[in-house]
């Protein structure tokens, strides 16, 4: 260039002199200007295309190495000049960035003036540098579509190649790098060199047009795809960052509780790894993982202790993001519930409205059996971050023959377990066991015993000692066999042993099976089964015991009962230990309020679930008031005892012998 620079001021110097020594003042010399400008347009424009063919070369080599490396282009820049368009930038995940330049043609320059014509000069060409995989899998230079040799007519390679691996023992040999061509322009003519400039080779005659390197750059979602003057394509993958979402910023939990908090991933692929670790409280596990998102199962430690986790995600190219999840406690206040009993609403045949109000520092899930999803519905009202609110529950008329319910439970937001339980108890039109037993005419007060009946059932029993609750399990559609339609948890107070009682109806609604577990003080337990038959009426007519091997035969007649057999069995062998025979006579006075006493007046020992009578599963009581008892009880050795008892009654109890009083209010 700078040959061809002095040679052109030293036509200038000439011409001027010309034009000084040879003509007038009427001489016009914008011939000659117009010519010189032109010249340097042309110097310039050479110039500028042999510095862009020089950067795209380097550039095509860069890309290359970034394809055999699997390398990701992150970004793809336009660059302009002059408000146009001339070529991009583009950026690597691994490499340096990279300039190219595209080819297009710009606007043609004014036309000149006239001058003498002048011999014809030779077209001139610009060199197209391309790069080409041989049949070897090596990339080598092309010079104007073929390989471009060196000095000994081997084809140059593109990119490096790896080193061989020495013996054992000594180096292996060093790999050799790629080779860059470099374009000049020198005294009109292009030369390249292989030699870093060392050495250069002559082409041809340097033309005034554009650089053709990249005929073409295709930014495509997932791919940029690079276009070579002879149609060779290099496609590199796009990156895209992967990110990772959770549905929730902070989790709570409670103690030795488990949560399963799902994530979702974006940009992922078989490369990306997704870890996770706690601060050492919190066990922590991944399950169910794609390249979609997964699943972070967290376990809170017995004894509660805020804390976090930390989730990691690698794309495989070396960028990892760092994402903390911390943990809070779950608190909610849910009425008079007690941990682990579900609240019990008990709905009219008409259905209504069920208001349960609850303090609450967590979204949670309401969720309703499916089988009682067609006429219970749920609403909450308020959703602060820590709230009073209220949950109300829609329930549809029964027009079934039959009783139902559900239980509803309150679920954390990705929690496992529910916090808190609601039971929904809807009678139908039918009567109910109580009414049955009653004819709607509950009892307030038996004894010490206080009652409170909601919408025909028994929900409630005080005594003196504790209370007792009655949980009814409606037949329903998915209801498994073996579930007790009658569940009785009495809580003594600390001054009784605790006990549950478990029953199994028949198919006139009474109890067939009673399974009791009494848990002591300290915290032994033992139980023992009860099983019944009724007649057609509904009244008791056998009962098996095992809580001291005894077995019970009543004899009803004329809707009152006149017998009970007793039998004693030894434990070991099961023979008879003992039997008692009582026999009873009555009042022409009705028992109009359907008092029934089996332990305090027929001998029958089972006060401890009697409470299942005064809920209507014990069968239906005696038409009469009860007179007196004589009976007498016989050993397996052959003594024998009478036993003579009389019933007095009043309208507010009953007193035996003239002894114990046991009141009642109706």
């Amino acid at each position: 260039m700078k040959a061809f620079r002095l040679n052109g001021m030293a036509i200038i110097a000439i011409l001027f002199s010309i034009s000084f020594t040879s003509c007038g003042d009427d001489y016009d010399d914008s011939i000659i200007i117009d010519r010189v400008d032109n010249l340097e347009n042309r110097v310039t424009q050479l110039e500028e295309i042999c510095k862009q063919i020089n950067t795209n070369i380097s550039s095509l080599q860069n890309i290359v190495a970034a394809l055999e490396n699997n390398d990701y282009v992150t970004s793809v820049t336009p660059i302009t000049k002059d408000g146009k368009e001339v070529g991009y930038t583009i950026t690597f995940t691994k490499s340096q960035p990279i300039t190219i330049y595209h080819g297009k043609d710009g606007k043609d320059g004014a036309d000149g003036k006239d001058g003498v014509n002048g011999t014809d000069g030779k077209d001139g060409v610009t060199p197209i540098i391309g790069v080409s995989k041989d049949s070897d899998g090596i990339y080598y230079w092309t010079l104007d579509g073929k390989w471009l040799l060196d000095s000994d007519g081997n084809k140059i390679k593109a990119i490096g190649t790896d080193g061989k691996d020495g013996k054992d023992g000594e180096s292996g040999t060093d790999g050799k790098d790629g080779i860059t061509p470099q374009l000049k322009i020198e005294n009109n003519f292009w030369y390249v060199s292989y030699d870093k400039g060392v050495n250069w080779t002559k082409l041809g005659a340097a033309a005034t047009t554009v650089d053709e390197t990249f005929k073409d750059v295709t930014v495509n979602d997932n791919t940029v795809t690079f276009t070579l003057a002879d149609n060779t394509t290099f496609t590199l993958p796009r990156y895209k960052a992967v990110s990772i979402t959770f549905n929730v910023q902070e989790q709570g939990i409670s103690a030795g509780q488990t949560v399963q908090i799902p994530y979702t991933l974006k940009g992922a692929t078989d490369k990306t790894i997704v870890s996770a670790s706690s601060d050492g409280n919190y066990k922590v596990k991944l399950e169910n993982q794609t390249t979609d998102g997964g699943i972070i199962t967290v376990t809170a430690p017995d004894s509660y202790v805020d804390g976090y986790i930390n989730v990691l995600v690698s794309d495989g190219n070396g960028y990892t993001s760092l994402n903390v999840i911390n943990f809070y406690e779950w608190e909610m206040n849910i009425s008079s519930s007690e941990e682990g009993q579900p609240l019990t609403y008990s709905i009219p045949t008409d259905g209504g409205k069920v208001t349960i109000p609850l303090d609450v520092n967590f979204d949670y899930e309401v969720l309703i059996p499916e089988d009682a999803a067609d006429w219970v519905s749920a609403t909450i009202k308020s959703r602060a971050v820590i709230r009073n609110e209220k949950i109300s529950l829609d329930i549809e008329p029964n027009m079934t023959p039959n009783a139902r319910g559900c239980v509803i439970s309150l679920l954390p937001k990705n929690g496992t377990k529910a916090l808190a339980k609601i039971r929904i108890q809807q009678r139908s039109q039918a009567q109910t066991q109580a009414e049955k037993v009653f004819k709607n005419k509950f009892p307030q007060q038996v004894d010490d015993m206080k009652f409170t009946y909601s919408n025909g059932f028994l929900t409630k029993m005080e005594d003196d000692y504790g209370t007792a609750t009655f949980t009814y399990n409606y037949p329903a559609k998915t209801k498994a066999v073996g579930i007790p339609d009658v569940i009785v948890e009495y809580d003594g107070s600390n001054k009784v042993p605790n006990y549950t009682i478990e029953v199994l109806v028949n198919s006139q609604g009474f109890a067939e099976e009673i399974h009791q577990t009494i848990t002591e003080s300290g915290g032994y337990t033992y139980s023992n089964t009860k099983t019944c038959k009724y007649d057609s009426e509904g009244h008791l007519i056998f009962m098996k015991d095992s809580r001291e091997n005894r077995e019970y035969t009543i004899t009803w007649e004329d809707g009152n009962i006149i017998k009970v057999q007793t039998k004693r069995f030894f434990d070991d062998d099961n023979k008879l230990e003992w039997e008692r025979l009582h026999d009873f006579d009555y009042y022409t006075t009705p028992n109009s309020k359907y008092m029934l006493f089996y332990y305090d007046i027929y001998s029958i020992d089972i006060d401890e679930v009697d409470c299942l009578y005064w809920a209507g599963y014990l069968g239906i009581a005696p038409k009469n008031q009860t007179k007196s008892l004589n009976g007498s009880t016989i050993d397996y050795n052959g003594f024998s005892q009478t036993e003579n008892y009389n019933y007095t009654w009043s309208s507010n109890g009953v007193t035996i012998d003239g002894g114990r009083h046991i009141p009642f209010i109706p």
